[in-house]
Order: C-alpha cells, then sequence, then structure tokens
C-alpha cells in the first residue's frame, strides 16, 4: 500500500506540475499551452483536450476581436464623414431636411 501510495502521489505531483506549466504559459498572454508529456493515462487525454480546446476557443476569441474592432472603426469612420458632410451642408446654407 506504502508503494502504491508513493507512486500515485509522484505521479499527481508530476502532472500537476506539467499543468502548472501549461497554465502558466497561458498567464503569458500565449493561447498555446505545451501539451502533457507524461504517463497519466486518462489525466493527460483530458487536460491535453482542455489545452487543445482553449487554445481554439481563445483563436476564435482573437479573431472576433479582430473583426469587431475592424467593424467598430468602419462605423466611427462613417459616422465622421457623415457628421463632415452635415457640417459642410449647414454652413452653405441649405436647410437641413431629416426626412432623408
Amino acid at each position: 500500500m506504502r508503494v502504491w501510495l508513493s507512486k500515485f502521489t509522484g505521479a499527481v505531483n508530476a502532472l500537476t506540475t506539467e499543468i502548472k506549466n501549461s497554465i502558466a504559459v497561458l498567464n503569458q498572454g500565449k493561447f498555446n499551452p505545451p501539451l502533457v508529456t507524461g504517463d497519466y493515462d486518462g489525466n493527460k487525454q483530458s487536460v491535453n483536450y482542455v489545452a487543445t480546446a482553449l487554445h481554439k476557443t481563445m483563436s476564435e476569441v482573437s479573431t472576433s476581436s479582430s473583426q469587431v474592432l475592424s467593424s467598430a472603426k468602419q462605423i466611427s469612420s462613417s459616422t465622421m464623414r457623415y457628421l463632415e458632410t452635415l457640417q459642410r451642408t449647414r454652413r452653405s446654407g441649405i436647410a437641413h431636411n431629416p426626412r432623408y
């Protein structure tokens, strides 16, 4: 029993260390942490699946954020052009008709 417990504890500590290393990479803002390489049976597969899924999700979030930023810039640019046109129209004495 003592030998089994010692091996189990060693395996858990090793797995914990690898998970900590993966999380440390994530904390640095990198979205592709190293996969767990030790022989931990189902735990390794689960952790690797989570790491892969997180990488995919964060990549999708990054892409979506870029698209939202691009759209926001387009809206801002269009609004600025509209306001400039409105100012020119008012300065030229042409009445603004809100129906159009």
